[in-house]
């Protein structure tokens, strides 16, 4: 996109949600023996740590070179943007969830977890990156 626009507006509205699905057909996942739903659960595991280290390592070195090498301008999108797009992200999953029983419990499930992690991730990992980093 470097060559399209010198502007990378941060941050990604999706972000943090990369992550991979797995699918069976779960009457042939259950018809294997224990050992093997275990190797399958294993591997399916392994891929996905390994999918978010290598997405970690290879942005931050993607970011640098394109900060340094294509002179890409960093933008932070303001706050009133990100608070918008919230809102309508939240009324977005709220009509989702609306659709199904099994779609409200997701998201109910989903909220309730977002608050727990969140207000762990602002004392753990946002708190470290904000005294080590150097400002962008």
């Amino acid at each position: 996109f470097y060559q399209a626009a010198k502007f990378y507006y941060y941050p990604g509205w999706h972000e943090p949600g990369t992550y991979l699905e797995y699918f069976f057909n779960k009457t042939a996942y259950e018809s294997l023996p224990k050992d093997l739903q275990h190797i399958v659960d294993s591997v399916c595991m392994e891929n996905e740590h390994w999918a978010l280290t290598q997405f970690d390592a290879q942005n931050g070195a993607a970011l640098q070179k394109l900060l340094n090498e294509h002179k890409v301008e960093m933008i932070k999108f303001p706050d009133t943007v990100l608070s918008a797009l919230r809102k309508l992200a939240e009324e977005v999953l709220e009509e989702e969830a609306a659709k199904s029983p099994m779609a409200k419990k997701v998201n109910e499930s989903f909220k309730n977890f977002q608050k727990v992690v969140g207000s762990w991730g602002s004392i753990s990992e946002q708190a470290y990156y904000n005294s080590i980093l150097p400002k962008v």
